[in-house]
């Protein structure tokens, strides 16, 4: 079956079927987790999605070692936060879409029985939002929201961090994502001393292989790091209940689980800076935008179905195709609108305004960074009675060709 993220198998949202809802909520200790991660040049050399690779590489340990204790589900990440710097953020948000997302998505978490919701972020540019997202969703939906950002655990991709932290955090990311940091483009910013600051990019880390005391010490960063969140998605998953959180014996498995990597070398937010600004420039680049749902499908297939079918085929498609056609994925929009089985356990919806304002967002990116033939993978056919109005109104972009990919699921 093919995962959405980096995920474990035993705490997998995506991959129950809405019967398993009821039960699961209803276990001691049951926590949600909401995943939020961004795509962005940190000055450290290493592809866009950096966040999400050592986010996941910090959450998956920590995810299964806490379920000895409690019982959390891990939700699909959410890859659409505030991007605000145009020349190293991409693949983002606007703000006020981006407090919708979070507020639709954690009513399908309450609606499908959980009282205690965690939000765990790996981008600086979302630490702030994503506080007031937290409260937010606490007063909206009665739970209790918890926050938990990469800062917290001793690392940051922040250009203001520490350099001894960032340094760090470099090295881990690159041993997570098995890459070596190349050269970052020249540090500018302003008013670093003027909150928040303007950081336009990011102060520069130095490139090259890592050293085996760098990546030894790397690997030391992360077991402490999944160790302190396990903790923490303990301590909360108790909070409140008048019981005291079990004794959690953590156990790490010697080499990192596999990347997610679908779409390969062609998943743009998995790119370089310099290598996402060639990809559109090629004659005839195609981007692909797919889109899915979070949905229930009856007892016998896992909620996930539409986005898991969209995703295994449009990575199995890619395999078929030349090395060098410029054919390259956006970010999948893996929750898509699926308010027809909104009362169903598990199923995760946003309005048709939330997402068609975050497909306009991705659609307007990547016409912005040069692309001008755009193709959406639909996998759900509750999207489409949105998709297709709006891409005649996308139609009107500059020199945009834009349409929908056919296929056996719709």
């Amino acid at each position: 079956m093919t995962w959405l993220a980096q995920a474990h198998p035993d705490t997998a949202w995506a991959h129950l079927p809405t019967t398993e809802f009821p039960a699961w909520s209803a276990r001691p200790g049951a926590i949600a987790i909401l995943p939020v991660y961004g795509c962005a040049d940190y000055g450290m050399g290493l592809p866009l999605n950096a966040s999400e690779g050592l986010g996941d590489a910090i959450l998956l340990p920590a995810s299964s070692e806490a379920s000895g204790g409690c019982s959390p589900l891990v939700l699909p990440p959410l890859r659409f936060g505030p991007a605000p710097c145009p020349d190293s953020s991409w693949f983002g948000a606007p703000l006020d879409l981006a407090f919708d997302l979070v507020r639709e998505i954690s009513q399908g978490v309450k609606a499908a029985g959980f009282s205690k919701l965690l939000i765990y972020s790996a981008c600086p540019w979302h630490r702030e939002w994503l506080d007031a997202a937290a409260r937010d969703a606490r007063v909206e939906t009665g739970m209790t929201v918890y926050r938990v950002h990469l800062g917290s655990l001793g690392l940051d991709f922040h250009p203001a961090a520490p350099h001894s932290i960032r340094l760090g955090t470099q090295a881990l990311a690159a041993c997570m994502l098995n890459v070596e940091p190349i050269e970052s483009a020249p540090q500018q910013s302003g008013d670093e001393n003027f909150r928040p600051g303007r950081w336009v990019q990011a102060p520069p880390l130095p490139g090259g292989p890592l050293g085996e005391a760098r990546q030894d010490a790397a690997r030391l960063v992360q077991k402490q790091a999944a160790e302190r969140l396990a903790r923490l998605i303990v301590e909360a998953a108790w909070h409140k209940t008048g019981s005291l959180p079990p004794t959690t014996r953590l156990v790490f498995a010697s080499e990192p689980p596999p990347v997610w990597r679908p779409f390969g070398h062609r998943h743009l937010p998995g790119m370089t800076h310099h290598a996402l600004a060639a990809s559109a420039l090629q004659q005839g680049a195609v981007a692909v935008l797919p889109t899915g749902a979070i949905e229930q499908h009856g007892p016998h297939l896992p909620v996930g179905v539409d986005s898991i079918l969209g995703q295994g085929l449009l990575a199995r498609a890619l395999e078929k195709l030349p090395a060098a056609a410029p054919v390259f994925t956006a970010a999948p929009i893996l929750v898509g609108k699926s308010n027809e089985h909104a009362d169903w356990p598990g199923t995760l919806t946003l309005t048709a305004r939330t997402f068609a304002a975050l497909v306009r967002a991705q659609v307007t990116e990547l016409h912005r960074l040069g692309f001008r033939r755009i193709a959406i993978f639909n996998t759900h056919g509750g999207n489409s009675p949105v998709l297709v109005p709006l891409i005649r109104e996308l139609q009107n972009l500059p020199d945009l060709r834009i349409g929908m990919l056919q296929s056996a699921y719709r």
